[in-house]
């Protein structure tokens, strides 16, 4: 079945899933905040070009940077940014919405109770639907504006509705059908930031000295993956409490791309997309910057919101607390104070504390 899908972002992950939702034969509209890059694809024929896992040239039915006009001729929105960019979408969309679209957002914590939340304070009579995943769907690049390189398509994504009682498996599964609905809106507590952060802080010397490395295949020492697994432990605490049965990192690893169990250290050295190739020697380069999105996001989107959660369950998650801490110092910004709150969800502590009971 054909839909008229609007992707909103044009990074590494809109440009992969615009390209692959045109190639499914579905109509599809890209909309960039960036003039230079809509530019640049309208002078290609509003066409993208998909290597990798697939290779085609697709036939977008428009690359635009007018918000207002993509978003009130298209009913199904899939917002593919960084998860900061969420509240820019939610307050500038929030008064062209009916009761008739569809949004499925990219990772975070509560993300979409946060991003109905804030179109409601604009549009009151707003009745919309915005799902949530716990990643994005796939590991891929732009090696240009318009290209796409797909590494690889996880096995496995987990999603929720807002409200609880809608379902956007028909749309999505015509896409995607390894998406799966956790029927839990806070199950980004499912899926763990911590290779990304503990990948930032320990190797903050080599990325403020831009050093040429793979992020994942040499930054992810046995030091490094041993803290990764004791801070994994307890976001899954705190997973447990909420009623949501967590992965590990391991368990994620072996589900997400068929990595078999082993300790953390092997399982990352041996993840495919993460490994070098003849083809990309560096194939996944670490950041040359701290003010990054592994720290910019996962940090206020998900590790913030993960304590302040946890603290009302009386957990002190020390861990943490301690990345939380550093990722502050490094970049003299104060996420206890930018970070998610349960506030932003529409959501009391009583919700919190009788949230499992929900689901039982």
């Amino acid at each position: 079945m054909k839909n008229n899908i609007l992707i909103c972002g044009a990074g590494q992950g809109g440009h992969a899933i615009a390209a692959y939702s045109a190639l499914m034969g579905n109509e599809v509209t890209l909309y960039t905040h960036t003039p230079k890059k809509a530019e640049i694809i309208n002078e290609k024929g509003n066409k993208l070009t998909l290597s990798g896992l697939y290779n085609a040239e697709v036939q977008l039915n428009d690359v635009t940077t007018d918000l207002e006009a993509a978003v009130k001729n298209n009913e199904n929105i899939f917002i593919v940014t960084d998860a900061t960019a969420h509240q820019y979408y939610a307050e500038n969309m929030a008064p062209y919405l009916t009761n008739q679209n569809i949004i499925l957002v990219s990772p975070g914590v509560g993300g979409a109770l946060d991003f109905t939340q804030r179109v409601k304070k604009i549009n009151l009579d707003s009745d919309i639907s915005v799902s949530e995943t716990d990643t994005l769907v796939y590991a891929c690049k732009v090696p240009e504006i318009g290209h796409s390189y797909i590494k690889t398509e996880k096995n496995s994504i987990l999603y929720s509705t807002v409200p609880e009682d809608r379902d956007i498996g028909g749309l999505i599964h015509n896409l995607y059908p390894q998406f799966q609905n956790a029927n839990n809106t806070l199950m980004g507590l499912d899926d763990s930031p911590v290779f990304h952060i503990v990948g930032m802080l320990k190797n903050s010397d080599r990325i403020l000295n831009q050093e040429d490395f793979n992020f994942y295949i040499d930054g992810a020492t046995k030091e490094a993956t041993e803290l990764m697994e004791k801070m994994d432990n307890e976001r899954r605490e705190v997973a447990s409490k909420l009623g949501i049965e967590p992965r590990s990192v391991k368990e994620w690893l072996n589900i997400a791309y068929g990595v078999p169990e082993s300790d953390l250290y092997t399982m990352i050295q041996n993840t495919p997309p993460y490994q070098n190739t003849s083809e990309i020697p560096n194939r996944s380069p670490a950041p040359k910057t701290l003010f990054h999105r592994y720290l910019l996001e996962e940090i206020p989107l998900r590790a913030v919101p993960t304590v302040e959660i946890g603290k009302i369950f009386g957990l002190k998650l020390p861990i943490y607390r301690q990345m939380i801490n550093e990722s502050c110092r490094l970049t003299g910004i104060d996420f206890w104070k930018t970070g998610r709150t349960i506030e932003d969800m529409g959501l009391t502590e009583k919700d919190i504390l009788e949230w499992k009971t929900r689901y039982s």
